[in-house]
């Protein structure tokens, strides 16, 4: 078992904290040998995990390449999810505060922890999740499954267990309103990166339970 940091926004460490969020969807960074000359990865029409855990990207989507893919692959030749595999932890990273002497404040929710340490900072300025070291991170997750699949193929349900939430003076409720909000937060987060809902681009798709 491996730990790896992941960083989550305000919102979604209280969606986690809630139980309402068992999903997360991250970009995924294809190795430089996948690229065309462009630069880009274009021409991948589908994914696939070999025998060994790792995974195959394939410029075609026929039926049963997913089968294939591992005897044709049997011992782990793809490449990697730098996220890790099912069974291994995840720890989160989010905006907090060093409130001096052991305490901690995050400000997802305002809670305040001590920890095993004396800490001098006593300014309580918030620092970046970027920052966060892992004595300081009070969220584990664990893996509990990882799948590849196209951002714009997310369900309606897929949605909701990404901890989405709709405005509260929403009164009218329709068929992926769930999904159209899913959109609206993925942009707020990825769209300035080059990564935005219209581009549709590949992504992890990481299922985990709070430990």
């Amino acid at each position: 078992m491996k730990e790896s940091p992941i960083l989550f926004s305000g919102p979604m460490v209280r969606a986690i904290l809630e139980g309402r969020k068992t999903q997360t969807r991250r970009v995924i960074k294809f190795p430089k040998h996948t690229y065309d000359p462009i630069g880009e990865a274009s021409w991948i029409k589908s994914v696939h995990q070999d025998g060994g855990g790792n995974w195959v990207a394939w410029s075609t989507a026929e039926p049963g390449l997913a089968e294939f893919t591992k005897k044709a692959y049997p011992n782990g030749e793809g490449f990697k999810c730098l996220y890790g595999v099912p069974g291994d932890r995840l720890w989160v990273r989010e905006t907090f505060a060093e409130a001096g002497h052991d305490l901690i404040t995050y400000k997802a929710d305002g809670t305040t922890r001590q920890v095993d340490r004396e800490l001098d900072n006593k300014t309580s300025q918030w620092r970046p999740s970027i920052f966060m070291p892992r004595w300081a991170s009070r969220i584990t997750l664990e893996i509990t499954s990882i799948g590849v699949q196209r951002l714009q193929d997310i369900t309606e349900a897929d949605a909701i267990a990404e901890g989405v939430t709709l405005p509260s003076n929403t009164v009218t409720m329709y068929p992926g309103i769930y999904r159209d909000a899913y959109a609206h937060l993925w942009d707020s987060l990825n769209a300035k990166r080059g990564h935005s809902w219209a581009t549709n681009p590949w992504a992890w798709v990481i299922e985990f339970r709070k430990v």
